[in-house]
């Protein structure tokens, strides 16, 4: 292949190759990281609705003054005690209710 003409041909389509498969590179590049980004949206998203229900059950707790559990319990235990709390409010207000 001394022919320079075809030379500069194979030339030019190797460089052509080349653009395109950078530019295939590049768009694969910036749609992982659009993936990325929203991954990281969603994430976010995910904490923030976990920070806003685990405040919002603190609350409940406060209110039930549920907070006078011992030590070492697990987070079962911690629930049932809650929900027992809740349920003795419940009642509470029942028997109010039929007293009037």
């Amino acid at each position: 292949m001394s022919d320079p003409l075809k030379l500069r041909q194979v030339r030019a389509l190797i460089d052509e190759l080349i653009e395109t498969a950078q530019e295939s590179a590049q768009g694969t590049i910036e749609s992982l990281q659009q993936q990325l980004r929203d991954r990281d949206a969603k994430i976010a998203e995910w904490r923030e609705a976990e920070h806003r229900l685990s405040d919002a059950y603190l609350r409940l707790r406060a209110l039930l003054e549920a907070f006078d559990t011992p030590a070492g319990v697990t987070a079962e235990q911690v629930w049932e005690h809650t929900e027992d709390k809740l349920k003795k409010l419940i009642a509470n207000q029942h028997e109010s209710t039929e007293q009037k």
